[in-house]
């Protein structure tokens, strides 16, 4: 009945909370009745959604598992989704072994969301593996975003080493270039929150 109300519901973000709470109790109760369920959703982005939930849960107690889970989904959102949330999930306990399994993946479109991801966690404490792996993602536009916003939050936290690294790069692009060589603005100053959240 809580699945057929959820499906029932317009697109959106209380949708999708009130999916990840039926998710979330039938995984505590029935972990296989939860991948069972987000197998046979029909509404593809309600299925991903499905999907990535189940494996931010698994992925809370053995990332290896949820990582297998995850890759054995049928090619597509749901499986992009879900090894995005696994690297999310176990790169905040285990930074190295993402690194590790991320590099013995292709380069490639489904793994471009979790490179990003994985970019994103580790850019406060190694912004220029950050940005290397930024700029692993195929994808032209989100891998230039990407670069842009730990590049960002680089030059906010560490500006002298942020700017070093940009100038040492040949292939820079003009927004980069320009974003080192506007003046901070005052709400840059002191660490604040604004704009380096993720």
């Amino acid at each position: 009945a809580a699945v057929n109300l959820v499906q029932s519901m317009s697109e959106g973000r209380i949708r999708n909370q009130a999916l990840d709470m039926v998710i979330d109790e039938l995984y505590r109760t029935n972990p296989q009745a939860a991948k069972d369920l987000a197998a046979k959703m029909t509404d593809e982005t309600m299925k991903a959604s499905a999907a990535e939930r189940v494996a931010n849960r698994m992925a809370q107690t053995d990332p290896t598992q949820a990582m297998t889970y995850a890759t054995a989904l049928p090619a597509g959102e749901s499986r992009s989704r879900a090894i995005a949330e696994v690297v999310d999930e176990w790169a905040q306990n285990d930074p190295d072994a993402v690194g590790q399994w991320l590099n013995q993946q292709p380069k490639s479109t489904e793994t471009d969301q979790a490179r990003r991801t994985y970019s994103m966690e580790i850019r406060r404490t190694d912004p220029e593996a950050a940005v290397a792996w930024a700029n692993t993602i195929t994808d032209d536009a989100q891998r230039e975003q990407a670069v842009m916003r730990v590049a960002f939050d680089w030059l906010r936290r560490d500006e002298a080493a942020a700017k070093a690294w940009i100038e040492s790069q040949p292939n820079a692009s003009e927004a980069l270039k320009n974003m080192a060589t506007q003046p901070r603005r005052p709400w840059m100053q002191g660490g604040g929150r604004r704009g380096g959240g993720q």
